[in-house]
């Protein structure tokens, strides 16, 4: 059963266009690092458009296969000094009064109905 890590949040007034890059750059960072990021089977950010409080805010969230994966993911990933680098930006530009993390598991995924 797959683990989801959904963080959400507040990009600080200001700082988007620095945030957007910022974003990209975890994304690059992904792609640079398989031997990290092979734990991740996705990884996806949304911005809410409309309805909910505050507008704006961003849902960044991960998923695993399981938490096991998940841990192995974050033990490494905290002891490479160019993640903590890419993630002392991230938090320099957002409200972490408005940071909430919790974790989703799938269900009925057989159901689920995705297009490529």
């Amino acid at each position: 059963m797959a683990v989801f890590e959904v963080n959400t949040y507040v990009v600080i007034h200001g700082k988007e266009s620095e945030h957007e890059l910022i974003l990209k750059e975890i994304f690059d960072y992904g792609r640079k690092h398989p031997e990290i990021s092979k734990h991740v089977k996705s990884l996806r950010v949304f911005r809410q458009g409309v309805g909910g409080s505050p507008i704006g805010r961003f849902v960044l969230m991960t998923e695993f296969e399981n938490l096991c994966e998940m841990e192995v993911f974050y033990t490494k990933l905290n002891k490479d000094k160019d993640w903590l680098k890419i993630r002392e930006k991230w938090i320099s530009v957002i409200d972490l009064g408005s940071m909430y993390v919790s974790l989703w598991n799938d269900r009925l995924r057989d159901f689920w109905v995705e297009r490529c």
